[in-house]
């Protein structure tokens, strides 16, 4: 008896583990560099809009460092909550409410404190626009931009059609050479949506 596996819809959809292997940068190559070999103490800004990708870097940063992800729905209320770690990735703290604005603003301020310290550790950020445009309290916003600021591009089309040729790739499906333009000129160029 021979069986054949079959593929359901909800498999083809399904989000891919976030890392670096299934990333394409595009001309974000700089940022991309920068995050698969982080340096010591560094703390990183990364805006763009949504789709952009922040959220696959920062998952991808986390998981490549061993390091801790929050989004705004899992930031701690008090910093006693955020575990030491070597990492520490917060993604959309542009949607942190007070409380937890007043916590990622004590992180930075150790994360500046312990910089020449054993107790170093790397912050990655991720938020809808540049720092000066971010709606967070003032002197969150300054600290933002303390260190390394990227704008995350959205891929053009050449690379968009990359990335949704590896994700057919990675989920076992052969697509003819004349499909993925087609999917470019028929429907919208969201890489989320495609």
């Amino acid at each position: 008896i021979r069986m054949t596996e079959q593929l359901y819809f909800s498999d083809l959809i399904l989000t891919p583990d976030e890392d670096f292997d299934n990333f394409v940068p595009g001309v974000n190559e700089e940022l991309y560099s920068s995050l698969s070999s982080l340096a010591p103490a560094q703390a990183v800004l990364i805006w763009g809009l949504p789709g952009s990708g922040k959220t696959h870097l920062l998952k991808a940063t986390a998981h490549l460092y061993e390091g801790l992800y929050f989004n705004a729905e899992s930031f701690p209320l008090d910093s006693a909550e955020i575990p030491q770690a070597k990492l520490i990735c917060v993604d959309d703290v542009n949607l942190l409410n007070e409380e937890q604005q007043a916590v990622l603003f004590n992180l930075y301020n150790s994360w500046q404190s312990y910089k020449a310290t054993e107790q170093v550790f790397n912050l990655i950020v991720s938020a809808d626009a540049a720092p000066k445009f971010i709606s967070v309290r003032e002197d969150l916003r300054n600290r933002l931009g303390w260190d390394l600021v990227f704008e995350l591009h959205a891929l053009d089309d050449a690379d968009a059609q990359l990335a949704f040729a590896q994700r057919a790739f990675d989920k076992g499906l052969s697509l003819s050479k004349e499909v993925t333009p087609w999917l470019f000129s028929h429907y919208t160029r969201d890489i989320r949506t495609l």
